[in-house]
């Protein structure tokens, strides 16, 4: 056999223990994918089951609750209000602070107008108008967005119907083509639990997060 022959029975035979090498290698990544497929299908299929039970716990403990002796039934009411406080709060500012156009901007009071009262409505420090000296939107001159993030809402106990509550709103906005900085608003405001409406909503302080360079 020659030495030339030699060589390329060496290197086929590298070869072809390589390939098989390669595609074991390839079949065991393939088995580990798709075990950490299955346990990622189980682990989401459990959180939800948990999230589900949570969520049915703590209705039962509720309609427990509103069974009990009065303080149980009082706690309960009150710990109904609250998310009902801070799942309408959440809804107003996802309106009050979403808008890309004076459109959207002039429509947020009739999309609201059930969460609030009138002189709510009426209030142009949260609903004012957006033409400017010109008569023209500076919403649209100006390219003004706002995008709503999220809202932490804290109240206190229901005296006299009124819920006291102060919320501490993140949202992004921006002007023309530059990038949307993150901000967070302060809001002193009361609800009533008799027209289920805030009765007031005023902004008491605000905070930059962050700035974005100007282009």
């Amino acid at each position: 056999m020659t030495r030339e022959i030699k060589v390329i029975l060496g290197s086929s035979i590298i070869l072809i223990v390589s390939l098989i090498i390669t595609g074991f290698f390839r079949y065991e990544q393939r088995k580990i994918n798709q075990t950490e497929v299955s346990y990622e299908q189980k682990l989401t299929k459990e959180q939800r089951k948990l999230a589900t039970v949570k969520e049915v716990t703590h209705e039962e403990l509720l309609k427990e609750a509103k069974k009990g002796d009065s303080i149980q039934k009082e706690t309960a009411n009150q710990i109904e209000i609250s998310q009902t406080v801070s799942s309408k709060a959440t809804q107003l500012f996802r309106v009050l602070l979403t808008f890309e156009n004076s459109d959207q901007y002039n429509r947020r009071a009739k999309v609201v107008k059930d969460l609030v009262t009138p002189d709510v409505l009426k209030d142009k420090n949260l609903f004012g108008s957006d033409k400017d000296v010109t008569g023209n939107s500076f919403i649209d001159t100006l390219k003004l967005k706002s995008q709503f993030e999220n809202a932490e809402i804290y109240n206190s106990i229901v005296e006299n119907n009124e819920v006291r509550i102060i919320a501490q709103v993140t949202y992004s906005s921006s002007k023309g083509d530059n990038q949307a900085g993150t901000k967070q608003d302060i809001y002193e405001m009361s609800y009533n639990t008799q027209s289920n409406k805030f009765t007031q909503v005023k902004k008491i302080g605000s905070l930059d997060i962050a700035q974005p360079l100007s282009k």
